[in-house]
């Protein structure tokens, strides 16, 4: 038996705060992948950098990073196949997240997260086989 995941993305655009009468709805392409396991779990980044290890799994599918601190910033760090000491970085602004679709980084580099100028929390799920 199969496990299945799916991420999607929809974009609202309304006056209203209930999001009622919309002047937009756009819903983005789906990803959809069978993996085999997914762990789930919030980690506090440190402004020196915490690693999030990924050798649990053979491959990674898909990233999510939630910042869950309501002011400071983190960025994600993390090297994709074949970049050699090429590192990713993208920023989390506070209170967002980052869904990072990846069949391509690099496992044993993890992902590592650091805050900008003072500890914050994040949920992080990570996604593969």
């Amino acid at each position: 038996m199969s496990d299945y995941a799916k991420i999607e993305i929809k974009f609202t655009y309304s006056k209203n705060s209930d999001y009622s009468d919309p002047e937009q709805e756009i819903t983005f392409a789906e990803f959809e992948t069978t993996p085999d396991e997914y762990e789930v779990k919030v980690v506090e980044a440190d402004t020196g950098g915490t690693t999030v290890e990924l050798g649990n799994f053979a491959t990674i599918e898909a990233i999510i990073v939630q910042n869950l601190d309501p002011t400071n910033y983190v960025d994600a760090t993390w090297r994709t196949t074949g970049g050699s000491t090429n590192d990713q970085v993208i920023q989390v602004s506070a209170g967002d997240s980052l869904v990072l679709p990846c069949d391509d980084i690099t496992i044993a580099s993890d992902l590592v997260l650091t805050a900008n100028s003072a500890a914050c929390r994040c949920r992080v799920a990570i996604i593969g086989s």
